[in-house]
């Protein structure tokens, strides 16, 4: 049966979607995983997509790739060789009603890696682009719905335009950061990694630019999120822009014993016929979900207890054994973690919630870093006044 070629209006679901694969695609590829991209059209919000999600996973060796061959088949792909790009690997998943393409590269290959990168980048800094090109694809769509080599010809000339211009537009574009799709934003700090790309377990998010320091596996954050089973449904949420230092644990609701029993000790766990007294879910104590808010300063060593909720700004001192709520923009330390101080003033702290710095496009954190770094407090003030205000 030949392809059905639609397309639709952008779905703010696609990235939660390529989060997800993310993860699979992590947990394949392993230490060899050295970045995973979401490009393609439906990594452009607004832009009118075939509902295919197209990845980039950059791999240190295409080596790599070809022998995690039987793994991403076990994960529903077909697995089908450069398929008429050379030192390309592409897979795909979904059948006629395709849902997904991975194209792998090797890190060397900049040339492949930048082009797919410069065009998604471009799009979504010209919307009167994106818009022009979605009208394109929707005529084409109506025109051939199930002839998706016409369809693709008939793209063809708009495409390869585009890629020139926003090859040059990227060569001409000053950057405004650190790349944040990757594992390791600064090659001459190995120790420092965005958490997010490290990420494999489905009940663990983080967000952008959020990093854990350890010269000893930075990469390696989940192995400090300890008892933390699927089928109790508590999940880890760390915000944007947080900073964790190394020997952080995170102790999730697994660890929790019976307390209302005359003993704690979980005799079923040790077997030999304890297995009479397994508690049931609702035996054991369950404090939700652990909540790290954004901007947020873990120092090393910390403990972090279920359900801890850490707000916004916060800065945890090294040691701590984190447990309850702790406000946000205080500072915070000790076993058991105590407020020791708020950082700023009320209104100052209200003034910097409303206005979610950490939510700014990145060409704007950098134009503003230099107030974010500051310590004045009316220049501060001014500043996120007007970021806040609707006409800016």
């Amino acid at each position: 049966m030949p392809q059905h070629v639609r397309v639709t209006a952008h779905s703010p679901a696609w990235e939660g979607l390529f989060e997800e694969e993310a993860k699979i695609i992590r947990r394949i590829l392993k230490k060899h995983c050295v970045a995973v991209y979401h490009i393609g059209s439906t990594a452009v919000p607004g832009l009118t997509a075939k509902p295919i999600l197209d990845i980039l996973p950059v791999v240190t060796d295409l080596r790599a790739a070809d022998e995690a061959a039987a793994e991403f088949e076990k994960a529903g792909y077909e697995v089908l060789g450069e398929f008429g790009i050379p030192g390309r690997r592409y897979l795909r998943k979904g059948g006629d009603e395709r849902t997904h393409q991975l194209h792998i590269f090797a890190q060397t290959n900049r040339k492949e890696i930048e082009r797919h990168l410069a065009v998604r980048d471009y799009l979504r800094s010209h919307p009167e682009k994106a818009e022009e090109y979605g009208r394109l694809k929707t005529s084409l769509a109506e025109a051939f719905p199930y002839d998706i080599e016409s369809y693709c010809d008939g793209k063809d000339a708009f495409v390869k335009q585009l890629e020139k211009e926003a090859l040059l537009w990227r060569k001409n574009t000053p950057a405004h950061g650190p790349d944040p799709d990757a594992v390791h934003p600064n090659p001459a700090v190995p120790s420092l990694s965005f958490i997010k790309n490290t990420l494999t377990r489905p009940n663990i998010t983080a967000g952008a630019y959020s990093y854990y320091d350890d010269p000893e596996g930075s990469e390696d954050f989940e192995r400090h999120v300890t008892h933390h089973y699927e089928f109790l449904g508590d999940r880890l949420i760390i915000g944007k822009f947080c900073a964790i230092a190394k020997g952080v644990e995170f102790l999730m609701n697994g660890a929790n014993h019976r307390m209302e029993s005359v003993t704690t000790y979980p005799f079923n766990i040790l077997g030999g016929g304890w297995e009479k007294c397994t508690p049931r879910l609702d035996d054991l104590p369950f404090k939700g979900d652990t909540v790290v808010g954004n901007d947020v300063w873990i120092g090393q060593n910390v403990t972090v207890l279920p359900g801890a909720q850490i707000g916004d700004g916060a800065v945890i001192g090294a040691n701590a054994v984190v447990t309850g709520k702790i406000p946000a923009y205080h500072v915070a330390g000790g076993n058991p973690c105590r407020v020791i101080r708020p950082r700023f003033d009320e209104e100052l702290i209200a003034c910097l919630e409303k206005a979610a710095w950490w939510n700014w496009p990145a060409e704007k954190i950098f134009e503003n870093l230099e107030i974010l770094c500051g310590k004045d407090p009316d220049a501060i003030r001014k500043t996120l006044d007007q970021a806040s205000d609707p006409a800016d």
